[in-house]
């Protein structure tokens, strides 16, 4: 723990709270008993050394647990009454494993970013460690023919005349998915890539190494602009965000995150926005905003799996 006690107990306890939230992420995905005994005992102890009374801990866990037994209830109640989309048949799911589970992920991320910023980026950091460390490709983007089109989408979302001016910057890349398939598109303009998952950055690089023209950092949001400029990139050209906001927070959130990229957007730059739908209602605008944009086209796409939104918007013809 070292000479500092109240640093040291601070460090553990956002550890011991961060498997927690890891572990019950994990029991969404139909993972064995020992995932939920794992939850409930790290949600446990960090009641505890957070201060709460042994006994006021475990009525909490005991509420959780009867939460998380309705919640898969009404996942398999859904799931019965729900016809499956014949492209996602005998394919896994995305970590959030059901639509509810998707929206207590979602959630869950918009809680963590009402916290303290510093602490908000490391807890945010520690939990796509744990994922990228599960996984190299967490939300199956190789296996869903969903994230197939929608990266099909994306791709044709951008104008080529845009694309081919670069640089084209992706935020939030992951493991690469999309930059791959933006490389082919342009293999003349330079793509870079940024996530704030090491993990990630590894898996991206590992997939575009053929690829010379594409180049991935690790960045958070904030630090995006500072990481581009530390790589020779001052201004871009496309812009690229896909199902990434809200891992940032509420619309509230996005203003602060997204501020540094601002300025880098040339005039007439390309910002391509991409999100379900009830994402894209509620946090699109507020990104668009943020980022100096003015939206010029909205695509709904009535995907059977998942309805999407693919927004494209222009930053201002006068300089930042």
């Amino acid at each position: 723990m070292g000479t500092d006690p109240h640093r040291g107990t601070a460090v553990s306890l956002l550890e011991v709270g961060l498997a927690g939230v890891v572990a019950r992420g994990l029991t969404l995905t139909r993972t064995p008993r020992a995932g939920l005994a794992l939850a409930d005992g790290a949600f446990f102890a960090t009641l505890l050394g957070a201060g709460l009374s042994a006994g006021v801990s475990l009525a909490t866990v005991a509420v959780w647990r009867a939460g998380l037994g309705l919640a898969r209830l009404v996942a398999v109640v859904g799931g019965r009454g729900r016809a499956r989309s014949p492209t996602s048949v005998g394919l896994p799911s995305e970590p959030t494993g059901s639509p509810l589970g998707e929206w207590l992920h979602r959630t869950a991320f918009r809680v963590l970013a009402s916290l303290p910023p510093r602490l908000a980026r490391r807890t945010r950091a520690g939990v796509f460690k744990v994922l990228f460390s599960l996984s190299e490709d967490p939300w199956r983007y190789d296996m869903l023919p969903y994230e197939r089109r929608k990266r099909v989408a994306l791709v044709d979302g951008v104008p080529p005349a845009a694309g081919d001016a670069g640089p084209i910057v992706e935020l939030g890349c992951a493991d690469g998915h999309n930059l791959q398939a933006l490389a082919d598109g342009y293999p003349h303009t330079r793509i870079v890539g940024l996530d704030i998952s090491p993990l990630a950055v590894t898996a991206a690089r590992r997939r575009t190494a053929h690829q010379s023209h594409v180049q991935v950092e690790q960045a958070d949001a904030r630090g995006a602009g500072a990481a581009l400029q530390a790589v020779g990139v001052s201004s871009i050209a496309v812009l690229v965000v896909a199902e990434v906001l809200y891992y940032l927070g509420g619309p509230a959130q996005l203003a602060v995150e997204l501020k540094t990229l601002a300025p880098l957007l040339k005039p007439s730059a390309v910002l391509i926005l991409v999100h379900g739908t009830s994402d894209a209602e509620r946090l699109h605008p507020a990104a668009v905003t943020a980022l100096d944009c003015s939206t010029t086209d909205r695509v709904i796409i009535d995907d059977p799996y998942r309805p999407f939104v693919v927004e494209t918007a222009r930053a201002s013809d006068d300089p930042h």
